[in-house]
Formats: C-alpha cells, structure tokens, sequence
C-alpha cells in the first residue's frame, strides 16, 4: 500500500533512518503519469506529507524528495 510507504516516510523520527530508501520508490511512483495524479490529489494531501522531508538531514530522502518534486512539476507545466 503506497500510502502505508508515505506514512513510514513522512513521519519517521529516529537516528537510523530505516525508512529512507521509501524515497526511491516515490520517485518511480512519480514517474508514471497515475502516481503523479495520486501525488497531486489535494484530498489525499500526499504531496503535502512528502515536501517537509526536503529540510531531512538524511540526503538519500532530500534526493528524492527533489526528483518527486520535478517529476510532478513536469507533468503540471504540461497541461
């Protein structure tokens, strides 16, 4: 379940971050045009949960928090 991921992601607090790598497969998700519409979907607010985590100090989530965000941006300077 994609959104037990993003939970895990967003809201994990902890010296071992074990949930960092969850980063990379939000970036596949965003890849394809349903999981952008899933991340963009105000009623679900994901995009919401998954931006903070640009201020984490673990720079594998920063990473992939930079390419979620141009990949949704992509597609939303598209249409």
């Amino acid at each position: 379940n994609s959104y037990e991921f993003l939970t895990s992601f967003a809201f994990y607090v902890g010296s071992e971050d074990q949930y960092e790598h969850v980063s990379a497969i939000l970036v596949n998700i965003s890849r394809i045009e349903a999981g952008r519409k899933l991340l963009l979907d105000s009623k679900k607010g994901l995009l919401k949960q998954i931006l903070p985590q640009s201020d984490s100090p673990s720079m594998v989530r920063r990473k992939g928090v930079y390419m979620i965000s141009s990949n949704v941006q992509f597609d939303f300077c598209s249409y």
